[in-house]
């Protein structure tokens, strides 16, 4: 789900003309969507190579398209998982044991990462970032968002979650993260796009979507799958959850 950053496609709502001064934004594709980062600093070095490269990296690893990526290779019985792969499906397993096979990254005998490599991604190149120096940033690929440091004025990174609604494209939240990702998941664009782990069934839900906070963007992006399969939140799930109607 597309995530709009508010201030950034639309930088009068928030910021003066000289706060807008402030930022760098950098942008590129991947995983058939685009990417972009914004450093709170308008002479921040370039980053766009980094990430280019990195992403380009989490592609060849996770894609279920491509036919020499590490995960088809590893579903047609060639190689041997690497330790990356052997923690993100990990990761996959522990959230479908947490949601009750809500989520299920398991597909015709085989496994699909669409519901947490994107999340994942972003973890990997938010790491590389601060391992760069780079302090006070927010990333997003493909609406999955995670945030670091204080934000151009001083108290976060403030995003919104695009209005789950085909006929009016506007803001139905902002969210304020400092430190945090934030992953969106719903079905109000392809309506048969999310599958019930535990049935194969197409979701249906009263909410059009479902976004989640948390310090992982890898399992804030899986919990969002799983969320708005369940239906609710579990009375001992701890991150902040917005349920989306459309306005």
């Amino acid at each position: 789900m597309r995530v709009l950053w508010v201030g950034l496609l639309g930088l009068s709502f928030l910021f003066s003309c000289e706060r807008k001064k402030s930022l760098r934004i950098e942008e590129g594709i991947a995983f058939g969507t685009t990417w972009r980062l914004v450093q709170n600093d308008p002479e921040a070095p370039e980053r766009k190579k980094l990430v280019s490269r990195l992403l380009a990296q989490q592609e060849v690893r996770f894609s279920n398209w491509s036919p020499t990526s590490e995960v088809s290779r590893l579903e047609r019985g060639v190689g041997e998982a690497s330790s990356e792969l052997k923690a993100i499906l990990a990761l996959a397993e522990k959230i479908r044991q947490d949601s009750q096979g809500a989520f299920d990254i398991s597909w015709n005998g085989g496994f699909d990462l669409a519901g947490i490599a994107k999340g994942w991604s972003v973890d990997q190149v938010t790491a590389a970032l601060l391992r760069e120096g780079c302090e006070n940033f927010v990333f997003e690929l493909g609406g999955e968002v995670k945030a670091h440091g204080h934000g151009p004025e001083g108290s976060g990174w403030l995003v919104g979650i695009e209005n789950p609604s085909l006929t009016h494209p506007d803001l139905v939240r902002t969210v304020r993260l400092h430190n945090e990702a934030l992953a969106t998941s719903g079905n109000y664009q392809q309506p048969q796009h999310l599958k019930d782990g535990r049935t194969g069934e197409a979701v249906s839900s009263s909410f059009r979507s479902v976004s989640v906070v948390m310090p992982s963007c890898a399992a804030a992006d899986a919990w969002a799958t799983a969320l708005f399969v369940l239906g609710e939140t579990p009375a001992d799930f701890a991150a902040q959850v917005f349920w989306n109607e459309a306005k």
